[in-house]
C-alpha cells in the first residue's frame, strides 16, 4: 500500500492562533462546528 501526504492549509497568525488556508477562519471553530454535528459542506459554507 501507498502512502500520501497532503500538506494541510492551516497557518499560525501573529497572535499564536491557527488559522485554515487563507481565511481569517480560526481552527478551532471548524473543530467545534464538526463536533456539533455541521457537515464539512455546511461549515465550507
Amino acid at each position: 500500500m501507498e502512502t500520501i501526504t497532503v500538506q494541510i492549509p492551516i497557518y499560525e497568525d501573529e497572535h499564536g492562533r491557527l488559522r485554515v488556508g487563507n481565511t481569517r477562519v480560526l481552527l478551532d471553530l471548524v473543530i467545534y462546528s464538526f463536533h456539533n454535528g455541521s457537515t464539512p459542506e455546511t461549515i465550507t459554507e
